[in-house]
């Protein structure tokens, strides 16, 4: 049936279309040792004004890279993927405006 195919599908986009994204703001002087630890462990670092960016499977993967970072962060936020996000990387378009946009960005509505 087509459109169970179709439900099936939709149902299925959250899980393949986001993801989860820990923003941490280290620690005045300890950005390039942050860096350097995210880098060591494998995470693909997206740099902002004020805090670094990683992207996660799921959330609870936040768990063990806070430990490993806690003494060069000053603060962290734990972001959840949306349904924006799904809309994004199927529409390549932003919902609220419309215009294009990369993949996985949503962050910057957020932040």
């Amino acid at each position: 049936n087509r459109r169970a195919a179709m439900e099936y599908y939709i149902a299925g986009l959250p899980r393949f279309c986001t993801q989860d994204k820990l923003r941490m703001i280290p620690k005045s002087g300890k950005e390039p040792a942050l860096e350097a630890l995210l880098e060591k462990m494998g995470l693909s670092i997206r740099k902002k004004e004020e805090y670094l960016v990683v992207s996660l499977a799921d959330s609870l993967a936040a768990l063990p890279v806070l430990a490993e970072a806690e003494e060069l962060l000053q603060g962290f936020e734990v972001i959840q993927g949306s349904m924006d996000d799904v809309f994004l990387n199927v529409t390549g378009k932003t919902a609220e405006t419309g215009e294009g946009g990369k993949a996985g960005n949503s962050l910057e509505a957020v932040g």
